[in-house]
């Protein structure tokens, strides 16, 4: 059973003249409280708070299991992805973190730059491709997409954010500009990331893609 009480609160900030009733029960590192003119509603609330919190059946968050079971056997998120897929993507991680480190050093966005148009704007439009019918992108809206997701990449860049996963970056503000229609209180950019997303090579957005299905041998 929770351990709760109910009291009479005589306090002018409650709003009822004379003062309320108060219940209150802490659970957790928490107090969660009720309060109301009748006592009986109090009364009735902490019962609730026993019923469904003092009575609840913790399970044990993980279980010891034998070693070879075959639930080990699945990977987290794309189950055909192979170790070389892994390490690839790893080493993309590892080279980003470091393009990132290197900016810091020489405040120059020159080689960021080059690595988002051969690497990360091809991924970008298959994105787009694959994602037009959930987030309704359109093709004619692409560039207008990427083009705002990229200046937002880069004020963050310039801001000396530690980004390290670029492509997971700059979908995740296609995705905010896809479901809001902008980017809430970012609404400017310095010159010199006006600059660098006003180069870009955006010719590849008129690219479409032949995805065919990964065949998997058993």
């Amino acid at each position: 059973m929770l351990k709760g009480s109910i009291s009479f609160v005589n306090r002018s900030d409650t709003g009822h003249k004379g003062g309320i009733w108060e219940a209150s029960v802490f659970h957790g590192g928490r107090r969660f409280r009720k309060r109301s003119s009748h006592r009986e509603e109090c009364e009735k609330w902490l019962e609730d708070m026993n019923t469904h919190i003092g009575h609840r059946v913790y399970r044990r968050p993980v279980r010891i299991v034998e070693d070879g079971d075959p639930r080990f056997l699945i990977r987290y998120g794309n189950k055909a992805m192979t170790m070389e897929q892994r390490e690839e993507r790893l080493r993309r991680l590892i080279c980003e973190a470091n393009l990132t480190l290197e900016y810091w050093k020489t405040r120059d966005l020159t080689a960021i730059a080059r690595h988002v148009e051969k690497v990360i704007m091809p991924e970008l439009v298959l994105y787009l491709q694959n994602s037009t019918t959930h987030y309704r992108i359109l093709f004619r809206d692409r560039k207008n997409f990427i083009y705002n997701a990229l200046s937002i990449f880069y004020c963050h860049l310039y801001a000396d954010r530690p980004i390290f996963n670029y492509g997971l970056f700059i979908k995740k503000c296609i995705r905010l500009y896809a479901i809001h229609g902008n980017f809430f209180y970012y609404d400017g950019i310095p010159e010199p990331v006006h600059r660098i997303v006003e180069n870009v090579d955006y010719s590849i957005l008129a690219t479409k893609f032949v995805v065919k299905p990964q065949k998997h041998n058993n």
